[in-house]
């Protein structure tokens, strides 16, 4: 007990934050009509349109640490839900999936920003104080599968979006709760595994 509460106030005072945090989890949708009506009811908001104009989407936060859900097009190659987490070097992150035995499907591309949402995006910046300059895109991302085949998306977020998402200098550290529960589960592996 004493062992965990000293790792629990170890790690804390350091500030933990995730190497990758979840940012969104998309659903890929066929018929987006259905399919915002389902999900504007079942999280009981209405979801917003996405800032690109090159393909159709929307999203709607589901967390107050900076997660949200998203709905976009269906491509071929989805079988499902995707979750999207947050890296600081998309390139490294992509790298260090390969070699833990995962495998990168969608090479990275760029998440730009609609013309028409530039002066919008930065109204919205401005009325929650962030002055970052703000770029034509969101950031980068990619799609790899992990060694089980299960579909993560990885994106590189632009400093000027990371406030949306709680990351970099927005970033929300870790509970002492939550250090203290994982603590105990660490804990409870290593004496199951004796």
């Amino acid at each position: 007990m004493v062992q965990a509460y000293q790792f629990v106030l170890h790690t804390y005072r350091r500030m933990v934050t995730m190497k990758a945090k979840l940012v969104s989890v998309n659903f890929p949708a066929d018929d987006f009509k259905t399919a915002l009506g389902f999900y504007t009811e079942f999280f009981g908001l209405e979801l917003g349109r996405s800032l690109t104009d090159q393909e159709e989407g929307y999203n709607v936060p589901i967390s107050s640490d900076g997660i949200f859900a998203t709905i976009n097009s269906r491509h071929q190659d989805e079988r499902g839900i995707t979750l999207y987490f947050a890296v600081d070097d998309l390139k490294e992150a992509l790298g260090m999936v390969e070699k833990l035995g995962g495998k990168v499907i969608v090479q990275p591309f760029d998440m730009p920003m609609s013309p028409d949402a530039v002066e919008f995006y930065q109204s919205v910046l401005k009325d929650l104080w962030v002055d970052e300059p703000v770029t034509k895109t969101l950031g980068s991302a990619a799609i790899a599968l992990d060694p089980a085949g299960n579909a993560i998306g990885l994106i590189q977020i632009e400093p000027h979006a990371q406030v949306f998402y709680h990351l970099g200098k927005f970033a929300t550290p870790l509970t002492r709760e939550q250090l203290l529960v994982h603590s105990r589960g660490v804990m409870f592996t290593k004496m199951m595994n004796k």
